[in-house]
């Protein structure tokens, strides 16, 4: 399995690097432990689980944030979502 990662991550340009001491300082005090707060989760839409959705950016990007889905739905027209994340939480 680690070889098909591996090849996977090469194949896409994703570059496995440790974070900086800098950019670990931003992170909740919680560290690993930390989730979404469930009163936050409630505000939002949760597709995970209802849809099949996957990220647009360019290989090598290293900030995958950018993401589609489609879907036919019952009456046969086919719904596109576009999802941006949202890095001000």
């Amino acid at each position: 399995l680690e070889t098909e990662i591996q090849c996977l991550l090469h194949e896409n340009e994703l570059k496995l690097q440790p974070f900086s001491a800098d950019a670990l300082a931003c992170l909740p005090p919680e560290g690993a432990k930390w989730t979404v707060p469930h009163d936050e989760v409630s505000r939002r839409k949760d597709l995970r689980s209802s849809h099949r959705i996957f990220s647009v950016d360019p290989p090598g990007c290293q900030d995958i944030d950018d993401t589609m889905h489609a879907r036919v739905l019952s009456n046969g027209d086919i719904e596109v979502g576009v999802h941006i994340a949202d890095v001000t939480y």
